[in-house]
């Protein structure tokens, strides 16, 4: 998915809506941003077959979305159909055009709306997930934000579609054992044994924090929750859960 810029051979919609050929003082440059196009997990060979031969029979039917900066546009979603129109451009199919729409985006938010444009069209699998929960906390970690707050994690969980949690043990493993993160992304190991046997039972569940996640929950429950029996249940939910204490446990006694 790594390229050079891209060159639009669309001028934009023609009279019929339908795109129009640019000509060549028209061409337009599309740059990516290494960052963001490393940030998004790689289609498997069989969706990019998929998609190339949607492209390649219909045409582009979802535009890219690019940022302006400087005079150039940097492409914030539609990596894999940029490519795919490259592919086709080489090929000299009739289809090689783009598509393609500004969106005023603030550079602190390209990885947020990258994230939310991908996840909310894709299907990824857990392992997937979990790599891209991995990048997004590593990419924290270089910029000097080593420690997450409840608030942080569930805006994490709710960016990558994991829950805070997951975020959780990875963030420790990544403090612990890096390269076991990728063991786990690629399959190899499950989660939860890996954050037992790099950090302990204890990091991966414990009665504590359990309750914290049943209470995040519940609250997320209420809040999604529409108008009527389903939410007031929800809010008792919530109610009860804030009641609840986690003690220590009872020490045992050897019988006599």
């Amino acid at each position: 998915m790594n390229m050079q810029a891209q060159r639009n051979k669309v001028a934009g919609p023609g009279r019929d809506g339908s795109p129009r050929p640019a000509t060549e003082n028209e061409a337009v440059v599309y740059v990516p941003i290494p960052e963001i196009e490393s940030l998004i997990p790689r289609p498997s060979d069989e969706d990019r077959q998929r998609l190339y031969d949607s492209i390649k029979a219909n045409g582009m039917q979802t535009p890219i979305d690019y940022v302006v900066v400087g005079g150039k546009r940097l492409v914030l979603d539609g990596y894999t159909r940029l490519g795919v129109v490259g592919q086709l451009r080489k090929e000299k199919h009739k289809n090689a055009y783009l598509r393609a729409r500004e969106v005023k985006v603030v550079p602190k938010d390209y990885a947020r709306y990258a994230l939310d444009a991908n996840l909310a069209r894709r299907h990824l699998t857990s392992q997937q997930r979990i790599a891209l929960l991995a990048r997004v906390l590593e990419d924290r970690r270089k910029s000097g934000r080593t420690t997450i707050s409840r608030e942080e994690q569930k805006e994490i969980a709710k960016q990558t579609k994991t829950s805070t949690k997951t975020v959780g043990r990875i963030n420790k493993l990544l403090k612990e054992k890096p390269e076991v993160v990728k063991q786990v992304a690629e399959g190899k190991k499950s989660l939860r044994s890996a954050v037992e046997k790099t950090v302990g039972p204890s990091a991966s569940s414990s009665p504590r924090t359990d309750l914290m996640e049943m209470r995040v929950l519940s609250r997320e429950i209420y809040d999604l929750a529409p108008m009527g029996p389903i939410k007031e249940k929800a809010k008792r939910l919530c109610l009860l859960l804030t009641r609840v204490r986690v003690g220590p446990a009872p020490a045992w006694k050897e019988a006599k």
